[in-house]
């Protein structure tokens, strides 16, 4: 049997090219970064989180949002050696690995469905979900009840947070975006309503991830979007606890002995000599 012909046109175009309208390095010119000149243009026009935005996602950003970007990696990266992915800073920094080695180590252990980019991606796709069934008309109690409970308060991306532990985050993260002169949208509305409800019935709220993603839906960001700009943002957190071990004598981080594993498996027994 003949396997059936595969219409091979988009690759033949592709052969020993690179098709790309991002950008292209003109040697001893310039660079075209979207059709704009980088050094002649956009040196003078864009800041470096703008520049950043508009290699992500083709769009040129205002420089209060560019600030407002800027300003929510004080929010995403503290210099925290419990944090676990500056605990890979501080072991690589121990361990005298390049800088380099030590940010991609610390960015992947933040790709994480608990904590960093990821969440963000994961929250801006339930909002999504989430509002749309709201403005259709299903209350925030019906929504509410669509997710597992854990450790006593509603599994939802970006407000599982016991009312309790508030987030320090949040009050200044709503002050800065108002003397900014952002108003809030229709993201941000429904998120501080749904945690409004979540506090009256369920002793939960949000954290900063649920504010700052609805904020950046508002601008027009998609969740993939939202993924790709806020990737790097525990880099500086990484890098302080990587320097802070790095001139230590080794095993200087969280050093043990064997004492201090505890061991509660099956209880020693001899081996059987083989026949």
């Amino acid at each position: 049997m003949t396997a059936p012909a595969t219409d091979t046109a988009f690759w033949n175009e592709r052969r020993r090219h690179i098709r790309t309208g991002i950008g292209k390095w003109l040697g001893g010119r310039d660079v075209l970064v979207r059709g704009q000149w980088m050094l002649r243009d956009l040196l003078q026009q864009l800041n470096v989180t703008q520049l950043a935005v508009l290699n992500i996602t083709g769009r040129v950003i205002d420089r209060r949002l560019a600030t407002w970007l800027e300003k929510t990696v004080f929010f995403t990266s503290y210099p925290d050696h419990r944090i676990w992915c500056n605990q890979l800073g501080a072991l690589a920094g121990n361990g005298k690995t390049s800088p380099v080695a030590a940010t991609a180590a610390g960015i992947l252990a933040a790709d994480s469905k608990a904590y960093g980019s990821k969440v963000q991606y994961l929250t801006v796709l339930s909002l999504a979900e989430m509002h749309a069934d709201y403005a259709a008309g299903t209350s925030l109690a019906e929504l509410v009840a669509r997710f597992p409970v854990r450790n006593g308060v509603p599994s939802i991306s970006g407000f599982a947070r016991p009312v309790k532990v508030a987030d320090e985050r949040l009050e200044p993260m709503r002050r800065f975006s108002a003397d900014l002169g952002f108003t809030p949208g229709h993201y941000v509305e429904f998120v501080e309503a749904l945690a409004e409800h979540l506090r009256v019935h369920h002793q939960a709220d949000m954290n900063a991830a649920a504010y700052a993603c609805a904020f950046l839906m508002d601008q027009g960001f998609s969740a993939m979007e939202v993924y790709r700009i806020r990737t790097a943002d525990v880099l500086s957190g990484v890098l302080a606890c990587y320097g802070d071990l790095y001139d230590c004598p080794a095993d200087a981080f969280l050093p043990q002995t064997c004492t201090d594993v505890q061991y509660e498996g099956v209880a020693r027994r001899a081996v059987p000599r083989p026949l």
